[in-house]
């Protein structure tokens, strides 16, 4: 039996964490402490479960971190709690429609005081639809620049974003989501500079045919690249940004990066932070490949 939460009874499941998620959009798909999965209706869409994932660490632990396969979901840390001289909360949520059906490893580590420990590992097993062609969500792999050889991330041909660049050894890190919600050294209210990157794959391009990738929020100023080469820009995040890419794809695996830019320096006047707003960066919500005709309605 699906159990409806309304605002006041969601608050509860995060405190600092929920508010965080509100505030940027993150909230989706899980297990709840009911009976069964709970349901959130989202605008303008169909009810979804939300995958609800908490821990129950030593005492004095500062950091908790998800992992789902080995995709990083979430770090939560203490630093909420002992601004605000609270309990720390160590509940998140995910979208299940981001990781995809069927049986996966839920990992749960901390930084307690004998150290970074695992405090658990299951099999879960995850419902819904399977994704659908061109749905870029799931496991992009990050590097902060602050990691990379000195202008990896910048310059006109900037060698992060190259197709055969090694990205091996980046973390496997959730899109969407906010980059301070993934890794606290990437919690910056100064922002940072840092390359998301994937492979995805195309079956064979038809005659006529257009392709675009959509990123629905990359905040603040992104400079997308597909195959090596840059196809566009996006400042604000919030609008969708769409890219036609179909002279530099072809059928087969391609790759995708996205460097993103949340510094202050680059923000601009719209640096100014205010009570309730935090300097949130990276790809927020879902990016898509879309295919079409050459004339085709796109939107109503």
């Amino acid at each position: 039996m699906a159990a409806k939460l309304n605002r006041k009874d969601f608050l509860k499941i995060g405190t600092g964490s929920t508010v965080g998620l509100l505030m940027s959009g993150f909230v989706r798909p899980a297990w709840g402490e009911t009976s069964g999965p709970v349901s959130f209706p989202l605008a303008g869409k169909q009810s979804q479960d939300l995958i609800m994932l908490d821990a129950n660490p030593p005492l004095q632990t500062t950091a908790v971190r998800y992992y789902i396969d080995d995709i990083r979901i979430s770090e939560l840390t203490n630093l909420y709690a002992l601004e605000t001289q609270t309990t720390p909360v160590w509940k998140t949520v995910v979208g299940s429609e981001w990781i995809g059906p069927g049986e996966h490893l839920l990992r749960i580590e901390a930084d307690t005081p004998a150290g970074a420990v695992v405090l658990s590992e299951q099999r879960i097993t995850v419902g819904g639809e399977k994704k659908k062609d061109g749905d870029l969500t799931g496991a992009w792999r990050f590097s902060g620049a602050a990691d990379l050889a000195p202008g990896a991330a910048e310059g006109p041909k900037p060698l992060a974003a190259g197709k055969s660049f090694d990205d091996q050894e980046w973390m496997k890190v959730l899109v969407p989501n906010s980059l301070g919600y993934l890794d606290k050294k990437w919690n910056k209210p100064e922002g940072l500079l840092g390359v998301y990157r994937r492979t995805f794959t195309l079956s064979t391009l038809r005659k006529g045919e257009r392709i675009a990738v959509v990123l629905q929020s990359c905040y603040w100023y992104g400079r997308v690249f597909v195959n090596g080469v840059e196809v566009g820009t996006t400042k604000g995040g919030y609008l969708p940004a769409r890219f036609d890419i179909t002279e530099v794809v072809h059928g087969g695996d391609n790759t995708i990066a996205v460097i993103v830019d949340n510094r202050q320096e680059t923000m601009g006047v719209f640096k100014r932070l205010h009570a309730f707003y935090w300097n949130w960066g990276g790809l927020l919500q879902e990016v898509a490949i879309e295919r079409h005709p050459e004339v085709a309605v796109r939107e109503i």
